[in-house]
């Protein structure tokens, strides 16, 4: 035999020189199920998987019989493998926990599961989960400055004369305009796309005259347009506005001598004191597009007036025809802003947390591309400025944007042995050190105190009154449940519309409408739970913590709450159950409940795991194992204040479990730590040699359908904007190609599930300060490729692009063209070339002079089309998975990296090699 089988009970790990250790190799019925397999999950690393049932009998049955029946589920143990090296002694080939949960026996044997509690097996347990993660807990010091992306605002104007059954003009008959040069022609807006708010005012322009003609002299002379009060536009701010009169139409027909063909249009802008300026001056459809500056508070005015060369010349009497009239634009890009952003490295080790591994994993990422070291994530909630925002992944997601934009896919490497984050004492050691446990600092949380009474409006109808009057002091603020916050006064009296610090939990909406804070954090000081609002739903949630650092480093398990206040009987003397562990929210303390004498106890065995003088353990995780508990394998909650308990929103963490003596139930603990590291592609398919084989047998070579694909997506999903005229011109988007392989229909999708498009991130941008989320964008994650600078990140624009509507747009360095760069030999894999077929994006872009519609070739592929399967009686397994195995076949050299590799440990037979062709 190959191999040696070790039982450990009573610990959670194999120490073959401990006491508690057995061999077991002859006490097992079912060897040849054991097994152990070396997988390539993705075109990515190769993972170790291990987990199987075992069937003891003799000795071993008996002894895990014989702790089962003492600890019961208490119960804790290891199994594992070793096997024999080239100098005839045995090193561990793995090791894993056992289930309890799975044990079962019978006269004969005893059954029991192992755990696959492997990095890798979690990982993909997990892969698909929807994560929330808090910005505020990974954040980068330095924020995003976000100057904005120029968007286009456009208004039509239109003649408001008098209209005409089946005509397509307005008409104003006889207007008498004797004595005066400019008519002021009445003018509104038919149609207006305005993206950015608060730059200009449209206004009616109403009908008038100016220019007073002077004919008591021999020459008649005018006086200028000193006309202030009609106008079509109004500057908020200072602006840039473009006025199109090139379309402008109309027909003046007097009504002495006809049509008049000496028409006139002049532009005029009105400062904030003064007459008019004339910005110009020119024929009816002569003119073009006049670009005209203005400064807040000025205006635009159109009016129409007679060429006059030697004197003034009036309308007099006429009647005009309005066709068209003509088109304003102005671009801008709203107000500036700060934004947090999140660094890929950060949001790995955040997902990490969010798994439960945060104790013996740790993520690392290093860009072999050292341009992209600034990539940055921005939670669509950071853009939109929520208080508390969130950023949403999963970890298949993350792992897809690493691989679409920079080519990295992650590997599992072995780390130090040192622990990293807290530590569980070892077998044998003299168990928690409370001391250095309640070192740790008290989790603080700012909230706006309130009190949750049940209460709904219409049972206050005959207390309730708006403003609270002097010599009325605040009591306390209530919530009702009809969603709404009164201040309770001295007076008995609610109030609703004034009353101290109404501005922490009301707001008044641009409608003039009460509504309550989205996003504000609340502590109830009867119930003494936070909460935060949901203004949307119109509810109060439970507040969750979304992360744990490092501090924590044990599971302390409990029964449920007490709801009504209890006495503390002081100390209890006698064996203690977890479930019967109580914690009171009145007292802010947990206590053991004594069944049989109905009382509770704030000291009992193993208490400090719990609390101390007073103050909730700072670094327990604590965890509901009621019935009533929130999620079916426990709620998760910590101390906030070393008083209260907040949720903590994520899987219960794979910590130790202690009883209340201090020594582990059930833990899962690691010899080792591990990194999930993310590296290139290229760097995992090595051209060396991991293993040459002898074959045993023939040798079997597919094609693989799997990898024969006749186009390929890449980029990012298109997206669609409430932009009006915008967004047609945003070039991260998708772009298909061909393979020229015909063989099979089925497509490559190479999309990341992030965002990098410019107009999405300025979209979200201009709700900012909206704290009510009405978008499906406001879950999404951005990416964003920046400059770093002494305070700030700023928004990378060095790379050119050319046929967009504004150079304001940015992340070129994210083109679909650079992703292709950064998996040129992994898609090479599937196709000497890339051609063209179609894109989201307008052929007339170029991004650093690269055209849109141009075929890519590709070479010096990572592997190749063929599988191919082989056996060996080679039981050597290499130290490293990244080169290529070899074997001789027919004369022929065979190559290939590995697909899988599954090893029944026990038995010396042949080893079967799943080989990708390379």
């Amino acid at each position: 035999m190959n191999c040696k089988f070790y039982l450990s009970l009573g610990s959670n790990k194999v120490n073959i020189s401990s006491s508690n250790c057995i061999e077991v190799s002859d006490q097992i019925t079912n060897l040849n199920d054991i097994k152990l397999s070396y997988v390539r999950s993705d075109y990515g690393g190769v993972i170790r998987k291990c987990a199987s049932a075992i069937i003891l009998t003799g000795k071993a049955r008996d002894s895990i019989i014989d702790y089962y029946t003492s600890q019961k589920l208490k119960s804790i143990g290891a199994f594992a493998v070793y096997q024999i090296n080239d100098n005839w002694t045995y090193d561990l080939l793995f090791s894993c926990p056992l289930d309890f949960s799975t044990f079962k026996y019978d006269e004969y044997t005893a059954q029991i599961s192992c755990l696959d509690n492997s990095v890798a097996a979690i990982l993909n347990s997990n892969n698909n989960t929807k994560y929330e993660i808090l910005v505020d807990d990974i954040k980068e010091d330095k924020q995003l400055f976000f100057d904005g992306v120029r968007l286009l605002n456009t208004v039509k104007l239109v003649f408001t004369g008098n209209s005409v059954d089946n005509e397509a003009y307005t008409i104003r008959e006889n207007v008498n305009c004797g004595g005066n040069v400019y008519y002021i022609p009445p003018i509104s807006y038919a149609e207006s796309d305005i993206q950015v708010e608060g730059y200009v005012r449209l206004n009616d322009q109403s009908e008038d005259l100016s220019g007073t003609i002077d004919t008591s002299s021999a020459w008649a002379t005018a006086g200028p347009n000193t006309n202030r009060t009609s106008y079509f536009l109004e500057a908020l701010k200072d602006v840039h506005i473009d006025v199109d009169i090139s379309s402008l139409s109309i027909k003046v027909v007097n009504s002495a001598s006809g049509e008049l063909n000496d028409v006139m249009t002049s532009l005029y802008k009105i400062p904030v004191s003064g007459n008019p300026v004339l910005v110009s001056s020119s024929y009816v459809g002569v003119a073009g597009v006049l670009g005209v500056d203005l400064h807040e508070g000025e205006k635009l005015q159109l009016c129409l007036h007679r060429l006059s060369i030697i004197s003034p010349v009036s309308f007099g009497v006429s009647t005009f025809y309005f066709y068209d009239c003509c088109n304003i634009k102005w671009n801008v890009t709203g107000d500036k802003s700060y934004i947090d952003v999140v660094k890929p490295e950060s949001l790995l080790n955040a997902i990490i947390r969010k798994m439960g591994m945060e104790s013996y994993v740790n993520g690392d990422i290093t860009f072999d591309d050292t341009s992209l070291e600034n990539v940055l994530l921005v939670a669509g909630e950071s853009i939109r400025g929520f208080n508390n925002a969130k950023l949403y992944t999963s970890f298949s997601d993350f792992c897809k944007f690493m691989e679409v934009v920079a080519g990295m896919v992650y590997v599992i490497e072995s780390g130090s042995s040192e622990s990293i984050g807290g530590s569980e004492g070892s077998e044998g050691s003299e168990g928690p050190d409370y001391d250095k446990e309640y070192s740790y600092g008290d989790l603080n949380i700012e909230a706006d105190n309130f009190v949750r009474n049940g209460k709904i409006t219409t049972d206050v109808v005959d207390n309730l009154s708006s403003f609270m009057p002097d010599g009325v002091s605040l009591v306390q603020v209530e919530f009702f449940e009809d969603y709404m916050f009164f201040g309770l006064g001295s007076d008995g009296i609610y109030y609703f519309i004034n009353f101290p610090g109404i501005e922490k939990y009301l707001r008044v909406t641009d409608e003039f409408a009460i509504e309550i804070i989205d996003k504000n954090v609340l502590y109830d000081t009867e119930s003494r739970k936070y909460y935060i609002t949901d203004t949307k739903n119109k509810k109060l949630d439970d507040l969750k913590i979304d992360t744990l650092d490092k501090r924590y480093n044990h599971i302390a398990k409990f029964g449920g709450f007490v709801i009504d206040s209890v006495t503390d009987s002081g100390k209890y003397n006698g064996s203690v159950k977890s479930e019967d562990i109580f914690f009171s929210r009145s007292s802010s303390k947990f206590l053991y409940r004594d069944k049989s004498a109905g009382k509770y106890y704030s000291i009992f065995d193993g208490y400090e795991d719990y609390q101390k003088d007073g103050r909730l353990n700072p670094v327990a995780v604590f965890v509901d194992v009621s019935d009533f508990s929130t999620y079916d394998d426990g709620a998760s909650y910590v101390a906030v204040d070393g008083k209260n308990l907040i949720l903590y929103d994520g899987n219960v963490p794979l910590l130790p479990d202690r009883n209340v003596s201090g020594i582990a139930m059930y833990s899962v603990s690691y010899e080792e730590n591990f990194v999930i590291r993310f590296v290139h592609r290229d760097s995992i398919f090595v051209d060396s040699v991991a293993k040459s084989l002898d074959i045993a047998s023939e040798p079997e070579y597919s094609v693989s359908s799997g990898r024969i694909y006749s186009s390929v997506k890449i980029g990012y999903e298109k997206q669609d904007y409430d932009l009006g005229n915008n967004g047609k011109d945003e070039f991260n988007s998708t772009i298909e190609y061909s393979t020229g392989i015909n063989l099979k229909e089925q497509t490559l999708d190479f999309l990341c599930p992030y965002r990098a498009d410019s107009y999405g991130f300025q979209e979200l941008a201009r709700k900012k300060g909206n704290q009510t989320s009405d978008s499906e964008s406001d879950n999404n994650t951005f990416i964003v490729h920046s400059l770093k600078s002494d305070s700030r990140y700023n928004l990378d624009r060095s790379i050119p692009v050319d046929g967009v509507y504004t150079d304001t747009v940015f992340n070129a360095r994210l083109f679909p063209h650079y992703l292709i760069d950064a998996n040129k030999r992994y898609l090479a894999s599937y196709t000497s070339r890339l051609l063209y077929t179609s894109s989201e994006i307008m052929d007339s872009i170029t991004v650093n002079s690269k055209k849109i519609d141009k075929n890519v070739s590709l070479s010096e592929p990572l592997f190749l089309e063929g599988d191919i399967t082989v056996k060996t009686n080679d039981f050597i397994i290499p130290d490293d998975w990244k080169g290529y195995v070899e074997f001789q076949w027919e004369g022929k050299s065979y190559r290939g990296y590995l697909s899988s590799l599954e090893i029944n440990v026990c038995n010396n037979e042949v080893f079967e090699y799943k080989l990708i062709e390379c």
